[in-house]
């Protein structure tokens, strides 16, 4: 996937075993949030319209483990 330059999040100097150790850290973050939310709160709705939280993680866990074995070289 490219990345366009224009992307503030985007730093094309970034050695890659630092980008993996900021996924891996932004991926923990995510999941102690994801830990802490109920049924009631996985079902409410997301920032994403149509969406609930629980839509939200499902598509996050997807992408991540399509993109993970990029992420391993």
């Amino acid at each position: 996937m490219e990345v366009p330059v224009s992307d503030p999040g985007f730093d094309p100097g970034l050695d890659p075993a630092e980008a993996r150790a900021q996924v891996r850290e932004a991926t923990e973050r995510l999941l102690a949030s994801a830990h802490d939310l109920d049924e009631t709160a996985l079902r409410g709705p997301s920032r994403c319209p149509g969406w609930t939280r629980a839509h939200v993680l499902a598509h996050i866990a997807g992408k991540l483990g399509a993109e993970s074995p990029a992420l391993r070289h």
